[in-house]
């Protein structure tokens, strides 16, 4: 589990890590809130390396009158509620 202030730093680890083959293994990691920090490295991430993130929600707000498809948005564009990363890496070796 990581904190807001780590999870946008191990987003391009997660995207060099993992395995690009058809045998399921990926990186992931709990997180609280989901940080626009983390949301804009992911899409660099994938832009630059191939790589393919997925965020699944485990906490589910719901106020009633919210416009926003479901998401509860916090100060600084945070996604409230508590995330798991996962991401198929690259596999990247150093060899």
């Amino acid at each position: 589990c990581v904190d807001r202030w780590l999870q946008d730093q191990i987003i391009p680890l997660m995207a060099l890590a993992g395995c690009c083959n058809d045998d399921g293994r990926r990186s992931e990691v709990l997180c609280g809130e989901l940080t626009l920090h983390s949301q804009t490295a992911m899409h660099v991430a994938e832009q630059m390396t191939g790589c393919k993130f997925e965020v699944e929600r485990l906490d589910h707000h719901d106020d009633g009158d919210d416009d926003s498809g479901g998401e509860v948005y916090g100060e600084a564009g945070r996604i409230l509620g508590r995330h798991i990363i996962r991401c198929r890496g690259i596999g990247f070796s150093y060899a």
